[in-house]
């Protein structure tokens, strides 16, 4: 069956076309983004708000606490079956996101992997604080180096886990995916190219509008209410600068500046993640 998959970079107008195109059509927004599977990471990751929720049925956001684990894997799995509800309802889902991986996961399902040792998680963790991510992904590229010329050298949590899979399995994570369920659903790509004047433009809006909406009080609540400034959700952009100033003598306006160059470098990742 074929499905439509909505993509584009971080602030290109993806959740404002598919509102658009949900006026017309009898669709469901199945949202596809790393990061809004998160509960309370609400402002940082430009969630739908209230009011445009009202307006369409969107799905696969709010799954997880920000500390639980969820996986390319999981997120594949959860989708399907939330597919499933939407086409019995004679309604057309809609991807829409820019998690490139995630996409790929419903249409190219994962196989089965291996759950995550906490106590391997503890040694990788530990391995990074003494030597840092760059040592992993290095580590990676040697053990696995199919995986790791597949991800972003800045991916935490695809670097860790693959080097968990390799000491878990002995096998690497690029040899496991070779075993892939057949897939049920082809996508039809269409998707939002702007100008490079005009991305910048947008990101800087987006920017200023998540300081004006909270995003500092935010990123205080979490870690207020115990939420370890390491958990791979908070460091997501936005997150993770936020922190940094909270922990360091920098001005809001240095703060708005990182938040812009790291987006707009997420957005540049993204396309080239969309031409392959």
């Amino acid at each position: 069956m074929d499905l439509p998959v909505l993509i584009g970079p971080t602030a290109s107008g993806k959740t404002e076309l598919a509102l658009a195109l949900s006026k017309k059509m009898e669709i469901e927004i199945v949202l596809a983004d790393s990061r809004k599977v998160y509960r309370y990471l609400d402002i940082g990751t430009a969630k739908p708000t209230y009011g445009q929720r009202q307006e369409a049925r969107f799905h696969m956001f709010d799954l997880k606490d920000p500390d639980e684990y969820f996986s390319a894997g999981d997120y594949g799995e959860t989708a399907e079956k939330v597919i499933e509800v939407i086409l019995k309802r004679s309604r057309i889902p809609l991807i829409v996101g820019g998690s490139g991986l995630y996409i790929e996961t419903i249409f190219n399902p994962l196989p089965p992997l291996p759950k995550p040792d906490p106590v391997l998680r503890q040694e990788v963790d530990n391995l990074e604080r003494k030597f840092g991510l760059d040592y992993l992904y290095k580590r990676l590229k040697k053990e696995d180096p199919s995986w790791a010329s597949r991800i972003d050298p800045n991916d935490r949590q695809r670097i860790k886990r693959g080097l968990e899979v390799i000491w878990a399995t002995g096998r690497a994570m690029s040899e496991l995916l070779k075993k892939r369920p057949k897939p049920r659903f082809r996508p039809i790509f269409f998707g939002i190219s702007l100008p490079r004047s005009i991305l910048k433009e947008r990101i800087e809006r987006r920017v200023e509008r998540m300081l004006n909406d909270g995003l500092i009080e935010e990123t205080e609540w979490l870690l207020s209410v115990g939420y370890d400034v390491n958990i791979n959700a908070l460091k997501t952009i936005g997150y993770q600068e936020v922190i940094e100033f909270l922990n360091n003598d920098f001005s809001k306006t240095d703060l708005r500046q990182k938040i812009y160059k790291n987006t707009y470098t997420l957005a540049r990742r993204q396309t080239t993640w969309f031409r392959r």
